[in-house]
């Protein structure tokens, strides 16, 4: 901006300064908005910006937000990363950043979102006695949310110790099955049906009896 400054005085004589300028101070700006390190509750949210005195990262389950994480900023260009923790797993956030200059001013900035990661569950497990076999066998389903893998540990009640873990690493989402033979006749069996998704989350299901 220009400007002069112009007077009159009582003998009503008027006068002119020389002209002037002045620069305002630019407006906040942001870039490379994104997130990371997403996990079933927590996430992280990374930004550039600069011209900025604070940054508030506005977050919830819809564009009406209602959390905040604020943090002081630099007004050089640097980027910055809030980390968001508490929140629900398998769930759709909404986040905007909102800076503010060293005047007080706000600015907001466009919506973007994230989907935090499901937590795998093992439900709905069967146990069916498979027959024609040379030795007794029993063939173990159940279902899973989340593509997992396959572990079915099981073991005689009266020896723990003797616990084996039959896996198979391929990860499913829906039905699982898995063959489990070379069993002992007439003994009652503790079995514990587990799986791990490509994040290391594990599932695991109740302890299912069977003989």
């Amino acid at each position: 901006y220009y400007y002069v400054a112009k007077w009159t005085d009582d003998d009503c004589n008027t006068g002119t300064s020389d002209e002037k300028s002045f620069i305002t101070s630019p407006a906040p700006s942001i870039a490379n908005v994104g997130e990371s390190n997403i996990g079933l509750d927590s996430a992280l949210i990374r930004f550039t910006i600069s011209n900025a005195h604070q940054a508030t990262v506005l977050y919830g389950l819809t564009t009406q937000y209602g959390g905040a994480e604020t943090i002081d900023t630099a007004a050089s260009e640097s980027t910055y990363s809030v980390p968001l923790t508490g929140l629900a797993d398998g769930t759709t956030y909404h986040y905007k950043l909102r800076l503010e200059d060293a005047d007080g001013n706000t600015y907001d900035f466009e919506d973007h979102a994230f989907t935090t990661i499901a937590r795998p569950t093992v439900s709905n497990v069967r146990i069916q006695q498979v027959t024609g076999t040379a030795q007794p066998a029993v063939l173990v389903s159940w279902d899973s949310n989340t593509p997992i893998s396959s572990i079915v540990n099981y073991y005689p009640q009266i020896n723990p110790a003797a616990a084996v873990n039959q896996v198979d690493v391929e990860r499913i989402q829906g039905e699982h099955q898995m063959l489990v033979n070379s069993l002992q006749a007439q003994t009652q069996y503790a079995l514990i049906v587990r799986g791990v998704d490509q994040y290391g989350n594990e599932a695991t299901s109740d302890v299912q009896t069977f003989t």
